[in-house]
């Protein structure tokens, strides 16, 4: 469903972590003036979707998830790269930038380390985005009661189908396995007809505070 990339990131649109102050509300508004940022800032080899980030209500994320776009580079990273996703985060007031890669890239960024991660992609089939997004956040909601983290991803569509991305901030996830099994467990409580898939890469975390 997805094809190879060199590095993927979820970048927000709306500054800080208000829901209430959101001004961009619309997945497809936040991939056009995403797309548009990174064709100036040089980021002309990406795919870019419209998605909405699940992560803790408490944390800020709105009802139904926060609209963001979803960053597929499709050639080799650089740190010209690393530092042009940077810049497209500070551009639209982020404090952080994250991005993941296959461990086959590390040598080509040269400014920063990544540190060891595993990432997710769940298949929903044809299913409404929205529909997916709020189911979601009130599964993973009650699963956080009992693993004591919250799963956060993204979830944006791929030739019609809705996809999760996940991927684990070391910093906030210290047991893998443990990560992996919730995904299981909300899986099973959304009934997917496709099992997650787990892949390994770097992550990186790019601040521009």
């Amino acid at each position: 469903m997805l094809r190879r990339s060199f590095a993927t990131c979820v970048m927000g649109v709306n500054p800080g972590y208000n829901s209430n102050d959101f001004e961009i509300r619309d997945p497809d508004k936040a991939r056009r003036l995403v797309a548009r940022l990174c064709t100036q800032a040089g980021l002309t080899q990406a795919r870019i979707s419209g998605g909405l980030c699940l992560y803790a209500v408490d944390r800020g994320c709105p009802i139904g998830g926060e609209p963001v776009a979803f960053i597929q580079l499709t050639d080799p990273i650089s740190q010209e790269k690393v530092d042009n996703l940077g810049q497209l985060g500070a551009t639209l007031g982020q404090e952080f930038v994250s991005f993941v890669t296959p461990h086959d890239q590390a040598e080509k960024i040269s400014a920063i380390s990544g540190e060891n991660t595993a990432s997710c992609i769940i298949d929903f089939g044809l299913q409404d985005l929205c529909r997916v997004a709020e189911m979601w956040q009130k599964v993973a909601a009650r699963e956080a009661k009992s693993a004591g983290f919250h799963v956060s991803g993204t979830c944006f569509k791929v030739y019609g189908h809705v996809v999760m991305r996940l991927d684990a901030n070391p910093r906030r996830i210290t047991d893998m396995h443990k990560w992996k099994r919730s995904i299981g467990r909300i899986c099973r409580q959304m009934k997917s007809s496709q099992p997650p898939r787990f892949d390994k890469g770097l992550y990186y975390n790019l601040s521009n505070s």
